[in-house]
């Protein structure tokens, strides 16, 4: 019976979760608009994240730090011109807002990342540079069906916190690993 009722749950909660997903699809899908504006020298130094709560606590203090949430990520990058793109790899972001939008779930039959790589799409248009942390490195990375690896693979620069990982990345085809 308990086996049972935590299937159940599993599949309420996978269905709660495909629902969630299927509303930004039919938004990210939308025709692409490219950034009226690119970073210059003139630019105020501050950098759009997506992180846990942990990690905002701690780079906002350090720098002007915008949060970016599926559903305002481009009216911040528009408004707020950062010259630094930081993504972590978060479960779940501040508010779950980017529960299973980060790693890349074998599960599904499409990419989840999809407002991920919207958001990258628009760093290159504009100059953006974009960075990943991959706190999740050497326990998850050969993780499947969830993983970061092809995630931070997207990015311009990777961080990890597992200095055996930087080669692995790199015979991935990433120059820019530390």
């Amino acid at each position: 019976m308990k086996k049972y009722l935590y299937k159940t749950k599993f599949v309420r909660e996978l269905a709660q979760m495909v629902k969630k997903h299927l509303k930004y699809i039919n938004k990210s899908y939308q025709k692409y608009a490219p950034p009226a504006w690119q970073v210059t020298d003139d630019n105020c130094k501050k950098i759009a994240a997506i992180c846990d709560a942990f990690t905002w606590k701690n780079i906002s203090l350090a720098v002007h730090t915008v949060y970016l949430t599926p559903q305002n990520w481009r009216e911040q990058l528009e408004q707020e011109k950062p010259e630094e793109f930081f993504c972590e790899a978060t479960w779940q972001g501040l508010d779950r807002e980017w529960e299973g939008l980060i790693f890349r779930n074998y599960d599904f039959e499409y990419d989840n990342r999809y407002v991920l790589k919207d958001i990258l799409k628009y760093c290159k248009k504009a100059r953006i540079k974009t960075v990943f942390w991959n706190k999740e490195d050497s326990p998850k990375f050969d993780d499947k069906p969830y993983s970061f690896i092809d995630t931070a693979l997207l990015f311009d620069h990777i961080f990890t916190t597992t200095v055996e990982c930087i080669q692995m990345y790199q015979k991935l085809g990433h120059n820019s690993v530390h």
